[in-house]
């Protein structure tokens, strides 16, 4: 089935979070968040304006202050007018949410990886995951401190849905990418940056797609439709 991003936004960054400008989530069967604060303090909370309680994965942490973690909402309460919500004093966070549909409704997290990066790096790979199913979600999340403000890029066919660069005294830089890759295979996207970074850290994640449906039609001898010839019709639907 296929996977399609129905809407996304960001929190403005700042100190404190913050709550995102609204979005219509209608038909999204699972909510990833991605959320980059200074790894200093405590990590802030997140929240969103329909109640839905967030499932966090692991956690990385990079050499001096960033941390990021993916976070993510099966099944989710969705509508327009949704919101998202980041909390934590001094937590100089961000947070990127998007929205998909043809996602698996019950236990979608598949696998996950991370990595980090230090001094003088301009690129870092997520870490490889290897998806068990096919065309399976996958989302990558960065954090990034230290390095001055300007665009990053991710290859491997992902698409970046939001970003915010890094501002000294305001907010750890960070983004939100995805992908449906098709055939599972193992996948290592690389993130990279404007300039030399002193500290970065990205997490990685796959979620299972929802089931096509097929549908078997039966002779109409058995179906109690009459004595006509004998025929079976599969019904792939997307």
């Amino acid at each position: 089935m296929a996977v399609a991003l129905i809407a996304n936004t960001k929190t403005p960054a700042g100190p404190n979070g913050g709550t995102s400008p609204s979005i219509d989530t209608t038909g999204a069967t699972i909510i990833v968040l991605s959320v980059s604060s200074y790894n200093a303090d405590a990590e802030p909370t997140v929240s969103d304006s329909k109640g839905n309680t967030y499932t966090q994965l692991t956690v990385k942490t990079g050499a001096t202050e960033i941390r990021t973690r993916l976070f993510y909402k099966a099944n989710p309460t969705v509508g327009s007018s949704h919101t998202f919500t980041l909390t934590g004093t001094a937590s100089y966070s961000a947070l990127f949410a998007a929205a998909f549909s043809g996602v698996i409704t019950t236990s979608p997290f598949d696998v996950q990886n991370g990595s980090t990066g230090g001094s003088g790096i301009t690129t870092l790979a997520t870490g490889s995951i290897t998806p068990n199913q096919a065309n399976s979600l996958i989302i990558a999340g960065i954090g990034v401190g230290n390095t001055p403000a300007g665009a990053y890029s991710i290859n491997s066919s992902m698409t970046i849905t939001d970003q915010t660069g890094y501002a000294a005294g305001n907010n750890e830089g960070g983004g939100i990418a995805w992908i449906q890759q098709g055939a599972a295979a193992a996948f290592n996207p690389t993130w990279t940056f404007p300039s030399t970074t002193n500290d970065v850290a990205a997490t990685i994640a796959a979620f299972k797609p929802a089931a096509s449906t097929r549908g078997l039609f039966l002779p109409p001898s058995l179906s109690g439709l009459g004595s006509g010839g004998s025929f079976f019709h599969d019904r792939l639907a997307a």
